[in-house]
């Protein structure tokens, strides 16, 4: 609210509720909004809570002529309703340098698990992000035994923290000064195509039931942010979302 009110950006509604409310809910709490004529929507909740929001915005006719800004990002095993009213979105996705100590990695990783890792699954994404967090970490107590501290907490563990660089598997780790922020990373801007095989809704469904990943959904990246802080956008590979050919289509 502190945020909204920073940017001049007037709240005409807050809603709250339960982890796992009934999609009837949910439906009649947006049709209220949207009864009055609040076009822009800041979703933070978990992922299968916000699929509900997407779901009851489809029902709705909300795909066209509305924003949602959601904290998560939808996955194949989501409700298919919601990932079809969604078609158009937007999301970040990190990206990782191609260095040997990665390759390295996924090898050992591979042989500990007994499979073949994939580079793109959003495990390896946390996987790999959680490392590098843990190794920080490391870094920050090995230069502080080094200063002589003998306790180790988190007072005395700060300080170092803010003071590690190095490069590790998922690039520059760095913490921004004055925040606990980690101060770059290359972004990718992806965005929602629909699914990569263009079933009939009952086909999905049912393939959902027999693989609960669900069925595989196209991303496509069309823009960046480099982590010297560079901008591109490629607008013409955009589909809009609700599955528009134009940003501004109702």
């Amino acid at each position: 609210m502190k945020d909204a009110k920073d940017q001049n950006i007037r709240v005409d509604g807050i809603y709250g509720y339960d982890r796992n409310t009934s999609f009837e809910k949910v439906f009649y709490y947006l049709s209220q909004a949207k009864a009055k004529g609040i076009k822009h929507y800041f979703i933070i909740m978990p992922v299968p809570d916000t699929a509900l929001v997407f779901q009851a915005a489809r029902a709705l006719k909300m795909q066209k002529g509305y924003t949602f800004y959601s904290s998560e990002i939808l996955s194949p095993n989501n409700a298919q309703a919601a990932l079809t009213g969604a078609i158009g979105n937007f999301a970040p996705k990190t990206t990782f340098p191609d260095t040997p100590e990665l390759k390295e990695y996924i090898k050992k990783l591979s042989e500990r698990v007994g499979t073949e890792v994939n580079p793109e699954s959003s495990a390896f994404l946390w996987g790999i992000l959680g490392y590098d967090n843990v190794r920080i970490v490391a870094e920050a107590i090995v230069m502080a035994k080094k200063d002589g501290v003998t306790e180790i907490n988190g007072k005395t563990l700060m300080p170092y923290l803010r003071k590690a660089e190095y490069t590790g598997l998922t690039g520059k780790i760095k913490i921004a000064e004055g925040t606990n922020n980690r101060e770059s990373m290359d972004i990718d801007i992806i965005n929602l195509h629909g699914f990569v095989v263009d079933e009939s809704y009952i086909s999905r469904w049912l393939y959902t039931i027999k693989n609960p990943d669900g069925p595989q959904i196209n991303y496509q990246k069309v823009g960046k942010v480099s982590s010297e802080g560079e901008f591109t956008f490629d607008e013409s590979k955009v589909v809009w979302p609700g599955n528009a050919s134009s940003p501004n289509a109702e």
